[in-house]
């Protein structure tokens, strides 16, 4: 392949991302980068590739496969191959390490890398699960702990690493676009990390107040949005930013600072004020930056429209109080058999930091995971540190239980009353403001 390396590259922006090594060869092809023979050898290698996946899919037995799951392995390789050689600074690499490595050596590689962002991914997670501000948004609640935890069940890296599975429905403040399997869930949890390290700036209910105004309650509206958008135009109006809370009469003069300016320069005043609030909040996490005044040039559409139509309300929002109890959509329960295999399987962990994985990836639901806490197979300190994987509002559920069904000598077990003790203790190390909003959310918790 020696003319690969006396032509031209092609340019990274005109890949597909999520199918770069086909769009690669593609391209070359196209340019006369890549003979008839040297096409032909790279068919043969995939082929050789494809057998060994269908004899691992199949344990042997065979590697007479359906077309479907031959399609999706075959997918699977070149999606591997594709990430390591995206990784390369450019596509002259690309096609270099094509002609003088193996494919399956590149597919190794490939598949080591995704392993280990798949295990980067599930740090971030279990942090965001830790972490995140008990938001009210269904949506958002249904993603945080069905859909993510269903990706993380669900998805192989060794034969279908491009899949994304899970129902992740959240939407974040600029939509993710042109990416798959694990690349995208990571590119997903980095966002939704950044959007919540600026949410966390103010207090859950002036936030969650919010996403009442915003009928973001049941819609899947981005949050992020709602509250930068808010903080925007309080700095507009020549306050600071230490509420999210605008008047009527703050429309007003945000009406009379923003009527009439053409789109460019409206674009330009809502990217330097998104910087401004970056700067008074004393932030340093430069990513953060560009994502807060990259969303803030996307909401001009928005405001201008209001602007016509009279609806101003409707974007810079009035905090709505609370008038109805907190909601919680629990996920659905585990069948008896997997549950029990479960239990057993966390039995015969040896390590504490398994049995905690193992729970943690493995009972997105609340109702299970307290039969779980039950069944006798967690220690003390297993079930402490399970607590330190939960978000506010799992919390304020398992505190909700313990509310509504008050331990008694006659009816409630040793292993009820162990888990109940170290929630306990684990809701009163948090500093005071957050145990009363964790105890708030249990009083008025409904399911749905």
């Amino acid at each position: 392949m020696s003319k690969l390396q006396t032509h031209s590259a092609i340019p990274k922006q005109q890949l597909s991302n999520t199918h770069y090594f086909a769009s690669l060869l593609s391209q070359a092809a196209l340019r006369g980068l890549l003979s008839r023979e040297e096409q032909k050898s790279i068919r043969a290698q995939m082929m050789q590739i494809l057998v060994l996946l269908a004899t691992r899919y199949t344990a042997g037995a065979s590697t007479s496969i359906r077309a479907q799951t031959a399609q999706s392995l075959m997918e699977c390789a070149m999606y591997s191959i594709g990430h390591t050689l995206k990784r390369l600074q450019d596509t002259d690499g690309a096609l270099h390490d094509i002609s003088t490595i193996p494919l399956k050596t590149l597919f190794d590689r490939g598949q080591a890398q995704l392993r280990d962002l798949l295990s980067h991914a599930k740090a971030q997670y279990a942090s965001l699960l830790k972490n995140s501000v008990p938001l009210l948004s269904r949506t958002w609640q249904s993603t945080l702990h069905t859909g993510l935890t269903g990706f993380f069940s669900a998805y192989h890296v060794y034969d279908a690493a491009h899949d994304t599975p899970g129902l992740i429905d959240y939407p974040t403040a600029l939509p993710l676009e042109d990416a798959t399997g694990i690349e995208y869930t990571i590119r997903y949890l980095k966002r939704v990390a950044l959007e919540d390290s600026l949410i966390r700036r103010w207090p859950a209910d002036d936030v969650n107040g919010l996403i009442r105004a915003g009928g973001a309650v049941e819609a899947p509206v981005n949050v992020f949005s709602l509250v930068l958008t808010n903080a925007i135009g309080i700095l507009l109006c020549g306050r600071q930013a230490d509420t999210l809370n605008l008047t009527r009469a703050d429309r007003t003069v945000l009406r009379k600072r923003i009527f009439g300016i053409a789109t460019a320069p409206m674009r330009r005043l809502f990217h330097d004020t998104a910087g401004r609030l970056y700067k008074g909040l004393c932030m340093r996490d430069t990513s953060l930056l560009r994502y807060m005044t990259d969303t803030a040039s996307t909401l001009v559409p928005s405001i201008q429209n209001a602007l016509e139509t009279g609806t101003l309300s409707h974007v810079f929002l009035t905090i709505k109080a609370s008038a109805n109890p907190a909601f919680f959509h629990d996920a659905p329960r585990m069948d008896d058999k997997p549950f029990r295999d479960l239990v057993n399987e966390i039995a015969d962990c040896r390590y504490a930091s398994d049995r905690v994985e193992l729970v943690q990836m493995n009972v997105p639901s609340v109702a299970d995971l307290v039969d779980l806490f039950e069944a006798n197979c967690l220690t003390q300190g297993d079930m402490a540190a399970v607590f330190q994987t939960l978000g506010d509002d799992t919390l304020a559920m398992l505190r909700h239980l313990s509310l509504q069904f008050p331990p008694d000598s006659l009816h409630t077990n040793s292993t009820e009353l162990s888990w109940r003790s170290a929630l306990k203790t684990h809701i009163e190390g948090f500093d005071a403001a957050r145990q009363r909003l964790i105890q708030e959310m249990a009083r008025n918790i409904q399911f749905v």
